[in-house]
């Protein structure tokens, strides 16, 4: 809690920069979920989770066999369709773009990690 009230504080500054770098509201919507998705896929590359539907996505994931990234996707999928009720068809876009985004870039870190290379034995080594 110290920490990221400190990096907020040394951070401020930079708050400005903002209001010079305007972005339409589709790579907004696609570069956050790119950043959410490599957030959450390093947590979920290294089997942890924040909570919420991201936890029980990990755990049937983990159940089932399946790349958490692809049952994360289906859950935000889920909501943001049901959410379609209550917003504009704009926001709908860019919210299934955010979820799209997201969703790939989890796929793409948690199955970076599955790929890892078995270490060879000692007496692979010798002639």
């Amino acid at each position: 809690m110290l920490f990221s009230s400190l990096m907020i504080d040394v951070f401020y500054p930079m708050h400005s920069w903002g209001s010079t770098l305007s972005l339409t509201p589709l790579i907004s919507a696609v570069l956050g979920g790119i950043f959410i998705g490599i957030g959450a896929g390093i947590m979920l590359r290294h089997e942890i989770s924040v909570g919420g539907t991201d936890l029980l996505a990990q755990m049937i994931a983990r159940r089932l066999k399946l790349n958490p990234g692809y049952v994360i996707f289906s859950f935000d999928i889920l909501i943001v369709t049901i959410g379609s009720i209550l917003i504009s068809s704009m926001y709908l876009i860019l919210s299934f773009m955010t979820v799209f985004s997201v969703g790939i870039t989890i796929s793409l870190l948690v199955s970076r990690s599955n790929r890892r290379t078995v270490p060879l034995d000692k007496k692979s080594y010798v002639n």
